[in-house]
């Protein structure tokens, strides 16, 4: 009786038929062909490599030339304009800073120097 009561308290987790049948199929055949479906990817892998591969470029290839021809001239020159002013004002910026920069520079040199000249006064006198 003791046991039986033992029991209740801690039921024990039983996996389900259905999980447990699906799983031994799946093994089962991967046991019984294994090897055949093992070769069967590596055949399909080659072909896809050997003779998919070239073709599907070239698709894309053509498929990039027709979009060429498709465009518009006067889309494709505006959209050339204004990625030519968004590297103008980049490369303003990237000018303005240099300038700055530059002027930082020739202020910290123009500091030392004169730092250099009051000790070289310091130490004469």
């Amino acid at each position: 009786m003791a046991e039986q009561g033992h029991n209740e308290a801690f039921p024990e987790n039983e996996t389900p038929e259905s999980i447990t049948g699906v799983f031994s199929t799946g093994v089962g055949v991967l046991q019984q062909y294994g090897w055949f479906l093992l070769l069967g990817l590596v055949a399909l892998f080659y072909i896809k490599n050997r003779f998919l591969e070239g073709r599907l470029q070239r698709w894309q290839q053509q498929k990039e030339d027709a979009s060429y021809k498709k465009m518009d001239t006067g889309k494709a020159q505006s959209q050339l304009e204004a990625m030519e002013r968004a590297r103008q004002r980049m490369q303003e910026q990237l000018d303005k800073q240099a300038e700055e920069y530059k002027q930082k520079q020739k202020e910290a040199e123009e500091y030392k120097q004169k730092q250099k000249e009051v000790q070289s006064i310091n130490q004469s006198i």
